[in-house]
C-alpha cells in the first residue's frame, strides 16, 4: 500500500498516501469520491484502482449505484438529484457504466451487490483478469 505522510497545516493534521509500486489482492474504493467526479474521472479512477491490484485480486467498489433506467434505488435517485443541483459535475453511476469501467480496467466477473439498506448502499464486485 501506499506510504502515508503527514504534515501539519493550519494546525491541523493532514494525511496523504503516494502511490506506491507494490500491488494488493483487493482494492475498496469507496463511490463517494467517485459521486463527485465527471464520468472520464470515474473511470480513469477505477483504471488506476485496477492498476494496485494483481491479476486474480478483487476491486470493490462500496456505495451507491444507480439501477440502469435510473429509477432506483431511491435514496440514489435523491443522492443524484442533490449532486445535480448542487454541483457542476458529478452524479450517482449506473450499473452499466460501472461494468464499462471495470471492463475497461481488464476485469472480470463483475456483479452487482444490492445489500438492501436503508441508504441504498450497494457495491460492485469485480476479479481482475490474469494476463
Amino acid at each position: 500500500m501506499g506510504q502515508l505522510a503527514t504534515r501539519k497545516r493550519y494546525a491541523s493534521e493532514r494525511a496523504c498516501f503516494r502511490p506506491s509500486t507494490a500491488q494488493i489482492p483487493v482494492k475498496i474504493y469507496r463511490s463517494n469520491a467517485k459521486s463527485y467526479s465527471t464520468n472520464d474521472s470515474a473511470g480513469l479512477a477505477i483504471r488506476k484502482a485496477a492498476l494496485a491490484v494483481h491479476d486474480g485480486g478483487k476491486i470493490v467498489i462500496a456505495g451507491h449505484v444507480l439501477d440502469d433506467d435510473r429509477s432506483g434505488p431511491t435514496t440514489v435517485v435523491g443522492l443524484n438529484l442533490y449532486l445535480a443541483n448542487v454541483l457542476d459535475f458529478g452524479q450517482a453511476y449506473t450499473e452499466r457504466e460501472h461494468r464499462t469501467w471495470l471492463e475497461a480496467a481488464g476485469c472480470i466477473e463483475v456483479q452487482r451487490l444490492v445489500t438492501g439498506r436503508f441508504d441504498g448502499g450497494g457495491a460492485m464486485i469485480a476479479t481482475k483478469a490474469r494476463r
